[in-house]
């Protein structure tokens, strides 16, 4: 929130910063998906800055997220909306979409020949370190947190850095059934994140 701070009749306003309002923009955090044929696709609320070091959670032996593993931003290879909407990717390919309306940066990542054939969704963060908290929420300094939980048909995903709320929504197209449905207190971040 920006308050304005004066000083009598006739001084100069300036916006002021308050508490509930910190600076800056929310971290890049979005979903990693290895399809059958061995893509990594990544789709994060925002661009990565050039030198902004992306955490991924990857397959374990069991194919269970595990984090995380490091990616540089330049092992990242962007792919254009129009190359999604057109491209060979569109029908297997999921919906994301930003509940605030914003556009989501989409990436794709060769990944290596062993995780071909298995499919894989996970969490990703832009942070300088992140820890998992559990298998369906990381957290990085001094207060972010990014969770994901199920819908009906697509995962949601809730990032927050102190009052700042962004959801983002990758739709299946199909019922899923999941051990981490979305809670009510999920469908109030959801609601809140996206007004």
């Amino acid at each position: 929130m920006l308050l304005a701070a004066s000083m009598g009749a006739g001084a100069q306003t300036a916006p002021v910063r308050t508490s509930a309002e910190p600076a800056g923009a929310l971290p890049a955090a979005g979903f990693v998906l290895i399809t059958p044929d061995g893509q990594a696709h990544v789709h994060l609320s925002r661009p990565l800055a050039a030198g902004e070091r992306l955490w991924v959670q990857w397959p374990d032996r069991a194919g269970q997220p595990s984090c995380c593993r490091r990616l540089a931003a330049d092992a990242l290879q962007p792919v254009s909306a129009s190359a999604q909407s057109a491209g060979d990717d569109k029908p297997q390919h999921p919906v994301v979409m930003a509940l605030d309306g914003s556009t989501p940066a989409h990436y794709r990542l060769r990944v290596t020949d062993e995780l071909a054939g298995d499919s894989f969704l996970g969490m990703a963060l832009a942070a300088p370190r992140v820890r998992a908290q559990g298998a369906y929420a990381l957290h990085a300094a001094p207060d972010i947190r990014v969770r994901m939980c199920a819908g009906a048909e697509g995962l949601n995903l809730l990032t927050q850095a102190g009052q700042r709320r962004q959801a983002l929504y990758l739709g299946l197209g199909y019922p899923i059934e999941s051990s981490h449905p979305c809670t009510l207190q999920d469908e109030d971040f959801i609601r809140r994140a996206s007004q």
